[in-house]
């Protein structure tokens, strides 16, 4: 017996379909990336809830959802951007 932890996945549900007896089997951790863009839960993201569900039928582990961060800009500058604006 180890007591290492139980790995757990983030992925989007198509992959979910191909990885769903690997997150089942043991009730693994699972985070959904479907939600990821900015504007995401703005449109019709009840399909992708809906199919979610159905793959999940009977999971025990813990869920979440990726919050959106592509499409985002950060108000903060980065290092790189000070960088490169004190090259000029």
């Amino acid at each position: 017996m180890t007591n290492l932890p139980l790995l757990g996945a983030a992925m989007t549900v198509p992959e979910l379909e191909t990885l769903q007896d690997f997150i089942l089997s043991e009730n693994r951790d699972l985070e959904l990336q479907d939600f990821c863009e900015i504007g995401a839960l703005d449109r019709d993201w009840k399909l992708v809830a809906d199919r979610a569900k159905q793959l999940l039928s009977g999971y025990q582990g813990r869920l979440g959802i990726h919050g959106p961060f592509w499409g985002c800009t950060s108000p903060v500058p980065t290092p790189r951007s000070k960088r490169s604006s004190r090259a000029e």
